[in-house]
């Protein structure tokens, strides 16, 4: 279960960066309005960082991020389509939190790219993908934490 809630505040994390990265001016205009995506790009700066790969890795590893990133979109997609559609009167307002079982698919996707990227890599800069994405986590709980009450 600890696993679990591990890797679904990964995913989140991974959300996360990508909004700010957006919000910086490098979501290629994704991060305002509507379309809130993962941009790729900007989670491999983060999982990646001190760690130097060749052009040939990098474009692998991009690619296995894309594939990521569009299959989020189309859980993310499928789970927000009843409330986008407006006939439910459910509370919330607007946004919608994920469900355990659409957190779990978001967590098994990164889980499985994380490991198809550390495949592409040596030893060594496994370990230190590992620290990035450990980093990632500890980041996104910090986020997830209601601010403290006045």
């Amino acid at each position: 279960m600890i696993g679990i809630r591990t890797m679904v505040l990964g995913a989140a994390l991974a959300f996360s960066v990508t909004s700010v990265a957006a919000a910086q001016g490098e979501g290629r205009g994704q991060a305002r309005g509507g379309g809130r995506g993962i941009n790729p790009q900007a989670q491999m700066r983060v999982l990646l960082r001190d760690i130097t790969v060749t052009p040939e890795v990098t474009t692998k590893i991009e690619a296995v991020l894309t594939k990521l990133a569009a299959d989020r979109r189309e859980i993310m997609m499928a789970t927000r389509g009843d409330a986008a559609g407006g006939g439910g009167g459910g509370g919330g307002g607007g946004r919608r939190m994920m469900d355990d079982a659409t957190m779990t698919r978001v967590a098994g996707l990164q889980t499985k790219a994380y490991a198809e990227i550390k495949a592409l890599l040596t030893a060594e800069q496994a370990k230190a993908f590992d620290v990035n994405v450990d980093g990632m986590k500890k980041a996104q709980g910090a986020r997830m934490r209601p601010p403290p009450r006045t």
